[in-house]
């Protein structure tokens, strides 16, 4: 194992090689010991990825079947989490993983057409590690395989900091005045399993304004040709995988802690969807990541704030490649490339994970927020493949899509769409397995397609969570040619309403857990929820309420006295109630006795004994009770007194 060099302190700086500092950050987070669980799991990913299998020859399969494709995330987490991992555990990845360098024989010095990328390329040509020197040699007697890594690396300067304008990452000199200042790829047998890696190595506190930085080093395919899917043309591998790299290289130099801490371990799920972003950016014409947009449209329910790690399931692992199309919404909505960089600089401008504020701080320099353009893209999201439409993603004709039988038929199988074209609509969640829970900043899609009736005047949609926090329903009138209209509403006790819906070809609900700043602590997954739909219709008759026992005054010893809201309807209906707390946590609600009654009773009385879904009552305070009769809602204050 390395040993940590002392801190050295300069007039800006303060450093130390990474797997010694993280001891810093661990002390300045709070961090804990790993349990046992995530540490044999942590283990059993270092040996797929680092281990002898894994640098065995490459089968024949396609390309993305199941290629992990970036190293990076593994390895940050690994260095950033190592003191929380017990001294077994350590040993265990030091013999799996290389910590040092690679130790190859030759290099190669270039520099970049605008002469501010100054870059050493080490490579061997011989031993496990030898280039392909199936394409020869060039000027100099390099390997032709070294020279063209160079040529791809001068592309990918050009674009990434020339015209993009990111900073070019941190300089190991700036760290050790003994390394030469010039950047370090390595090109070293990493198998079949991964495309490359970037290697964190020494941490940078920079007092102003406060971050850590960290210098880094490349280590990419000595041969792409082992790759699924490139054996035919390897050079396309390398081209995404130095513009991948290279960019977490950058991220690192405006903050390397932008990643969420939680479940005792990094998260850097922005910074492989932000690389996976750039690298089609520079290399469009490569479209690696189409290889891995199944894991994204396939499983809508997954939050943009997955990365597998862990006992994490198969789609979890390749989620944040997929993710990348959070970054190419930005870009094609706003039709500028800068907003990334806004992105970055502002989580360069304050230490610790902060994206979520730089996504509102980069949208509301575009006249936007985070919360409108979530709603916009996962309506983007659902116009791609066969659905794609001309204001949807410039390639979604090409991308994969979310899977949805043609026919409204309410009848679900392998569709991840819940279909209606029959109304009302009444908790259908309980009886159709689509649309399934849903994760934090993710999606649950619903079309419904309008009667043709001449009656049938507005749609309407109310949700109601099962645990309830912040919500947002998305609805969108869908027909066959312009953009649709779309509206997003936050309100849990707001019945959403669309009118004039029989205008439409169908109408596109989509329900999304969302929070414009989620705890980094936290991530919420497979949230339920069920939802009512009814027409609106001509009608001149309307629905009555009386509300007794308010405030509701909890005495026990089987005296207390019900809340009571009596209703009176034009006719027979479905009638419930739920009361939730005035920060929107469900109590209880229907169907509970006492709180719903199927329709066939003109008038009913909904009542409510002051007692949580465990059966213990509440505490004294203001609760909300929701009575809902069709599309028609009402909302009534409780005050509650527990004297018991």
């Amino acid at each position: 194992m390395p040993i940590a060099h002392p801190i050295r302190f300069r007039t800006s700086l303060f450093h130390v090689t990474l797997v010694a500092s993280v001891f810093l950050l661990a002390t300045a987070v709070g961090v804990q010991a790993a349990p046992e669980d995530y540490e044999s799991g942590l283990i059993a990913r270092t040996e797929a990825t680092f281990g002898a299998p894994a640098r065995m020859a490459a089968s024949s399969g396609p390309a993305g079947a199941d290629v992990i494709k970036c190293a990076t995330p593994l390895v940050y987490e690994i260095k950033m989490n190592w003191p929380n991992l017990t001294p077994a555990t350590r040993e265990r990845i030091s013999g799996i993983m290389a910590f040092e360098r690679p130790a190859l024989d030759e290099y190669y010095d270039f520099d970049t057409r605008d002469t501010a990328g100054h870059f050493r390329i080490h490579f061997s040509r011989t031993g496990d590690n030898a280039v392909n020197m199936t394409y020869g040699v060039g000027a100099g007697n390099v390997p032709n395989y070294v020279l063209r890594c160079a040529a791809l690396m001068d592309t990918v300067v050009e674009i990434e900091n020339t015209t993009m304008g990111y900073q070019f990452p941190v300089s190991d000199h700036l760290a050790r005045a003994s390394e030469n200042p010039r950047f370090d790829i390595y090109l070293v047998n990493l198998g079949s399993k991964f495309y490359g890696l970037t290697n964190p190595d020494t941490l940078l506190y920079k007092p102003v304004p406060g971050i850590f930085m960290v210098t880094s080093y490349m280590e990419i395919s000595n041969d792409y040709s082992q790759l699924p899917g490139y054996q035919s043309r390897p050079f396309d591998a390398m081209a995404v995988t130095l513009a991948h790299e290279y960019f977490h290289s950058i991220q690192w130099t405006y903050d390397a802690e932008e990643a969420e801490y939680r479940n005792n371990t990094y998260h850097s799920w922005f910074m492989e969807l932000s690389a996976t972003w750039m690298e089609d950016e520079v290399f469009d014409r490569v479209n690696d990541f189409f290889a891995y947009l199944p894991n994204f449209f396939h499983f809508p329910w997954i939050s943009l704030r997955v990365i597998g790690t862990g006992s994490a399931p198969f789609a979890d692992q390749f989620h944040p490649y997929a993710a990348c199309l959070w970054g190419k919404y930005l870009t094609e909505k706003f039709g500028d490339l800068t907003v990334m960089r806004d992105i970055w600089e502002r989580c360069g401008a304050t230490r610790g994970f902060n994206t979520f504020d730089a996504f509102d701080w980069a949208l509301a320099k575009r006249s936007s927020s985070f919360r409108a353009a979530w709603a916009e893209f996962l309506v983007w999201n659902y116009f791609t493949g066969d659905r794609a439409r001309s204001w949807s993603y410039r390639d979604a004709a090409a991308f994969a899509h979310v899977p949805g039988s043609p026919d409204f038929d309410g009848k679900i199988s392998d569709s991840l769409i819940a279909r209606y074209s029959e109304y009302p609509v009444e908790d259908s969640t309980r009886r159709l397995k689509t649309p399934r829970p849903t994760d934090e900043l993710a999606g649950a899609y619903l079309t419904f397609a309008p009667p043709r009736s001449d009656t049938a005047i507005d749609f309407n949609f109310q949700l109601t969570p099962d645990n309830y926090e912040h919500w947002m329903v998305v609805t969108a009138g869908i027909q066959p040619t312009g953009k649709p209209q779309i509206v997003d509403e936050s309100d849990v006790f707001h019945t959403i309403t669309v009118p004039n819906w029989t205008s439409y070809e169908e109408v596109l609900v989509i329900v999304s857990p969302f929070k414009a700043s989620p705890r980094e602590t936290a991530l919420d997954r497979e949230l339920g929820f069920h939802y009512a739909v009814q027409d609106s219709f001509e009608s001149g008759h309307e629905i009555t309420t009386k509300v007794f026992a308010n405030p509701l005054i909890l005495t026990g010893g089987g005296s207390t006295e019900k809340f009571k809201v009596d209703v009176v309807l034009p006719d027979a209906q479905a009638v419930a109630m739920y009361v939730y707390t005035v920060d929107g946590q469900l109590v209880r609600g229907a169907p509970d006795p006492d709180m719903s009654y199927a329709a066939g009773r003109k008038k009913v009385s909904l009542l409510w004994d002051g007692t949580n879904r465990n059966g213990k009552t509440v505490a004294s305070g203001v609760y909300l009770a929701l009575v809902r009769v069709g599309d028609h809602k009402e909302v009534i204050k409780v005050a509650v007194r527990n004297e018991q």
